[in-house]
């Protein structure tokens, strides 16, 4: 009787927060685990637009539906402001993410060598902000996204490769377009460095023990 009786009635409001929250921040994890380089190439490009249009995309909006039926009673500290800051937060990393993988592309098309040299000086942040969200998709306290050294960072790496590089024929058969390409690709991941760090403000200021306490 219990398991059927679970089966017909529709899920609360606050779990389904929970789970499609834990859903989303693991499909932002799992793309940009495909940006790593022994995930090159078309088959990798296929399974990061995969996970974007089926995992991620469709859950800021599908919140804001559920976000209007919570029971705000259930945690006083929180308030309908907070959830929208959140959803907002959400939004933002959406189009982050697409604006990223809009930017490889054309990175990558314009010169893959470059671009393969910058994805290596981005390897260590890039695996950092997949922690992150790993650690958000299992509500866990992470040490904060310091933004500002997060950004610092990737000036100071960008500035050691390009002067690694600077003698390199490379840089002779490479034009204006190409350059602008990576520089593109490089503005979409400090866009999305920043999209995370608010979107973690907005995580520390509720009240999650609340939300998800068991109740019948």
């Amino acid at each position: 009787i219990a398991v059927f009786q679970m089966l017909v009635t529709p899920p609360r409001p606050e779990q389904t927060l929970l789970r499609s929250l834990r859903r989303f921040f693991r499909g932002c994890a799992r793309i940009l685990d495909g940006y790593a380089p022994h995930r090159s190439g078309a088959r990798a490009r296929r399974l990061r637009k995969r996970h974007y249009a089926s995992v991620v995309l469709p859950v800021p909006q599908h919140l804001r539906a559920v976000v209007k039926r919570l029971d705000f009673k259930m945690s006083p500290r929180d308030d309908a402001e907070k959830m929208d800051h959140l959803l907002n937060g959400l939004q933002s990393i959406c189009y982050r993410l697409q604006a990223l993988e809009l930017a490889h592309g054309r990175a990558d098309r314009a010169s893959a060598d470059l671009t393969g040299s910058i994805g290596a000086l981005l390897g260590q942040l890039r695996v950092r902000m997949e922690g992150v969200f790993d650690q958000w998709a299992r509500f866990e306290r992470c040490q904060t996204l310091n933004e500002r050294a997060a950004l610092q960072e990737l000036s100071k790496s960008l500035e050691q490769e390009l002067g690694t590089v600077a003698g390199d024929e490379r840089l002779d058969q490479l034009d204006d377009q190409a350059l602008t390409s990576v520089y593109a690709l490089l503005g979409c991941a400090r866009g999305l460095i920043r999209a995370m760090a608010e979107t973690q403000g907005a995580l520390d200021r509720i009240n999650w023990d609340r939300w998800a306490e068991a109740r019948f």
